[in-house]
């Protein structure tokens, strides 16, 4: 058959549609796979048709097998690589699988601190406590080595956090405060980030740092939760003051949690 990348392209975005805005994802599956049926030497396709799999369908072993196809059509897919190694994360017998695949990914570019940060990120969100060592001898090995990227600086802070040191956690938070456009697209992460310190102990050295950064603009709701939080008085706009008192909940919840082991 001859190739004809731009159909391949047509279905692979009517996948997408059916994917993500629609959620059809037996007609999703079907559109990935006649994509990667005419141009099966592109990656992406293959990716996207593991993400379907593996997110909303369960079917783990296609995933993996969409995932490590992609992956020996381009070796240095960041997506295809991230998203095998969430997978194997995932699956408790095989952790042990899923960091000998890191470590040597690890090998092959040991001094890219975007993939260091990237893989100790994975390991962090698993939540699981016998990862975080891992996890936080990559993060600071990605710091290390950007010292001033404010994603690195989020992953470190919030596994130091995890690891029961919110103190340690203060100055990383600091370094990616000062960078609000990273800060923009992470608003999310960001306020988890603070949510943990705040549960933790550190509300008033987070609010400082927060009040003092750069972001603070944009971080207002999550300044006035932690001000409501530590039973300080605010007079803001009410539409702040209500996302504020859910932030303040939010540390209140987690604070109990902490309490409670």
């Amino acid at each position: 058959m001859p190739r004809r990348p731009q159909l391949a392209w047509a279905w692979a975005l009517l996948g997408q549609l059916l994917h993500h805005k629609l959620f059809r994802f037996d007609e999703a599956e079907q559109a990935y796979r006649k994509a990667t049926e005419i141009e099966p030497q592109v990656s992406w396709g293959w990716v996207q048709l593991g993400r379907l799999l593996c997110e909303r369908l369960s079917r783990f072993d296609g995933a993996e097998q969409a995932y490590r196809k992609a992956l020996d059509i381009d070796p240095q897919s960041a997506w295809a690589r991230d998203a095998l190694l969430s997978l194997l994360l995932r699956q408790e017998q095989r952790r042990e699988e899923a960091l000998q695949f890191a470590e040597t990914t690890i090998s092959q570019s040991p001094d890219d601190p975007e993939l260091l940060n990237t893989l100790a990120w994975e390991l962090y969100k698993t939540g699981e406590a016998s990862l975080l060592s891992q996890a936080l001898t990559w993060a600071c090995r990605a710091v290390a080595l950007a010292p001033k990227e404010a994603n690195c600086r989020h992953t470190l802070a919030s596994i130091q956090c995890a690891l029961g040191s919110p103190q340690d956690a203060l100055e990383s938070a600091k370094v990616y405060l000062a960078d609000p456009k990273s800060v923009r697209d992470t608003l999310v992460h960001a306020t988890d980030l603070f949510v943990e310190l705040a549960a933790r102990g550190e509300g008033r050295r987070a609010l400082q740092i927060l009040l003092e950064s750069p972001s603070r603009d944009q971080l207002e709701p999550l300044a006035v939760g932690i001000r409501i939080f530590l039973g300080e008085d605010v007079n803001v706009a009410v539409e702040i003051k209500e996302i504020g008192s859910d932030v303040a909940r939010r540390i209140e919840r987690r604070r109990d949690e902490l309490r409670a082991g």
